[in-house]
């Protein structure tokens, strides 16, 4: 597998493009369309609770939607594997180089709970 470790689930506005891939790079990404939950009216909620379940980061552009579920989680002392920020207006060819980078130098210990941006 490459990267440090960090297992991720990329929200249903995030190109599934993007899993397909660094999967074939052998990172451990699984999309919200793979997995059955795009355009299904899923609420972001329900998305964050389905990477935590699966011991996912989850990859996301709506960061204060996100962010503001992370900390409801945070003061009910729930934890999750951390969130990271992406711009929505990102190519995809940068947006592929911005993730693996962040998964070739963060390991899970460091991503969890905790919401990171994505790094130039």
């Amino acid at each position: 597998m490459s990267g440090l470790g960090i297992k991720l689930f990329t929200d249903e506005d995030v190109d599934p493009d993007l899993a397909v891939q660094l999967t074939e790079q052998g990172y451990d990404i699984l999309s919200c369309h793979a997995a059955g939950r795009a355009g299904r009216k899923i609420s972001d909620e329900q998305q964050f609770a389905f990477a935590v379940s699966a011991g996912r980061s989850i990859l996301v552009y709506n960061l204060s939607d996100y962010a503001a579920i992370a900390r409801a989680w945070a003061a009910k002392d729930r934890d999750h594997f951390g969130l990271v920020f992406a711009e929505a207006q990102l190519p995809i060819g940068e947006l592929v180089r911005r993730v693996k980078l962040h998964l070739d130098t963060v390991t899970p210990q460091h991503q969890y709970n905790v919401t990171m941006h994505l790094s130039r």
